[in-house]
């Protein structure tokens, strides 16, 4: 159970993805009790315990499997491997904690939920960075982004309950960084192991458009370096002509990249086509979220949902099923429950943005968007909790 990183993380991702959002439809509809006086905004709470609570255990175990593959080096295991464990779920409660009774909380919780929080991005951030270094591998900007989560995480915790953070910035520059990251994680991550998975399958299936499948080139860097602008832009003036123009710009040179990957012949194989699908929706995100900043700035945390339930919601999903069945010596085909799972993921996504077309069915779309977002999760769990519990 506690040999590899990505058995006890990815089981707390979907238990965590499959209870956070059907608690946060049930205190929005009045179903659940909300903070009384001095509690902070449930709102606040969402996005923090989706951008740095399911993320933070998706990422995590995706990094304890991948780094030591990468770098030829042991896993964490045992005694450490549960501490981190320990400390990512005491991070949870504190975070509730804080939540629930607000101003009125002991002095001592916001320091240690702010501990707790960043202090988990800490110690992956100098796991991993000092295996890559001793390896000299080249993903060392994978531990500078752990260690601006920490700060995100810290910043948010830090403005909660608060119409400024220190310094005189505003409150929600914290979970903006820390959802920034986790895009550019994906679009980092996601555009390199996207076209190298399906020039694979399309050569393993004697394919020849495995030849037109584009691997990472200096535009493709160039695009990537743009986004990290864009998306600093989209931190620091989230409602400027400037930041949608230059989202909407993005979205379009992330729509380029899809194309250069033979995406439709990938097709036959779901478990690889959900990839595609994930980084389609970045790159649609790019597209609502500038369109939206320009057009109509009331609905711009609509349009995030393309990014945070498409996006990092289903290239999770992805990579998850892909490292669970790899990992446990099964082949990497979809069966009917990850095809399921892959629709219900991408129906929550379609729901959810629907709301800002229709405004009067917004109830029934919100309720219909968390049902088909927890069947999701809730079908990874039935699916692969044999396979990560088991030796």
């Amino acid at each position: 159970m506690w040999k590899l990183g990505m058995r006890p993380f990815f089981l707390l991702a979907a238990i965590w993805a499959g209870l956070a959002v059907p608690l946060w439809i049930a205190i929005l509809f009045g179903i659940a009790p909300a903070p009384g006086e001095g509690g902070l905004d449930p709102l606040a709470w969402h996005r923090h315990a989706m951008i740095f609570g399911y993320t933070s255990a998706a990422l995590a175990g995706f990094l304890l499997t991948a780094v030591p593959n990468w770098t030829a080096s042991t896993p964490l295991a045992g005694r450490p491997l549960i501490g981190l464990v320990g400390i990512w779920i005491a991070a949870r409660l504190a975070n509730a904690a804080l939540w629930w009774w607000g101003h009125h909380a002991p002095a001592v919780l916001p320091g240690l939920a702010i501990l707790l929080d960043a202090g988990f991005y800490l110690l992956l951030a100098l796991w991993a960075g000092r295996r890559i270094l001793l390896a000299h591998n080249r993903n060392l900007p994978l531990p500078v982004l752990l260690l601006l989560l920490a700060s995100a995480s810290a910043w948010d915790l830090l403005a909660a309950g608060t119409e400024h953070a220190p310094f005189g910035l505003g409150a929600d520059i914290g979970w903006r960084a820390g959802l920034a990251v986790m895009v550019m994680l994906i679009a980092l991550i996601g555009g390199r192991i996207t076209p190298a998975f399906t020039r694979n399958w399309l050569k393993m299936h004697g394919n020849p458009r495995a030849e037109g499948v584009v691997m990472t080139t200096r535009a493709d860097v160039l695009v990537l370096l743009a986004t990290a602008i864009g998306l600093g832009l989209w931190v620091a003036q989230p409602f400027s002509g400037l930041t949608g123009f230059a989202l909407i710009m993005l979205g379009i040179a992330h729509v380029w990249r899809l194309s250069r990957w033979q995406g439709l012949s990938a097709r036959p194989e779901p478990l690889l086509f959900i990839l595609h699908l994930g980084m389609g929706w970045l790159a649609i995100g790019f597209l609502l979220e500038g369109s939206a900043i320009l057009l109509e700035p009331a609905s711009t945390s609509v349009a995030l949902h393309a990014w945070t339930a498409g996006a990092i919601g289903t290239m999770t999903l992805a990579v998850m099923s892909r490292a669970a069945l790899g990992h446990s010596g099964r082949p990497l085909v979809a069966d009917r429950a990850l095809v399921a799972m892959f629709t219900a993921v991408n129906l929550a996504v379609l729901a959810r943005l629907s709301t800002g077309l229709w405004p009067a069915f917004t109830d029934i779309a919100l309720m219909l968007a968390a049902a088909a977002w927890t069947l999701a999760f809730l079908i990874f769990l039935a699916r692969f909790t044999p396979l990560l519990w088991q030796p």
